[in-house]
């Protein structure tokens, strides 16, 4: 057995990132459920947002994902 930590993504089958995702709250949990599909800096990047604009997940994530936004989501 391997002492390694287990990057491989926890997302239920059928997970629609554009939707489902607007249910998380926090981006540590969204974090470890998207680890191995996403780059770090996408989760650095929603909670700097929410940090500076005091605003929820949801938020953060509609304006970072909408047009122009940094994160792009490949499906």
């Amino acid at each position: 057995m391997s002492d390694a930590p287990d990057h491989r993504s926890h997302l239920p089958a059928g997970h629609r990132c554009r939707v489902d995702d607007l249910a998380y709250t926090s981006v540590s949990v969204w974090w470890n459920h998207h680890r191995g599909r996403v780059p770090i800096q996408a989760a650095a990047g929603l909670s700097r947002y929410m940090r500076d604009h005091d605003c929820t997940f949801a938020e953060a994530w509609t304006v970072l994902t909408g047009p122009g936004g940094p994160i792009i989501l490949i499906e």
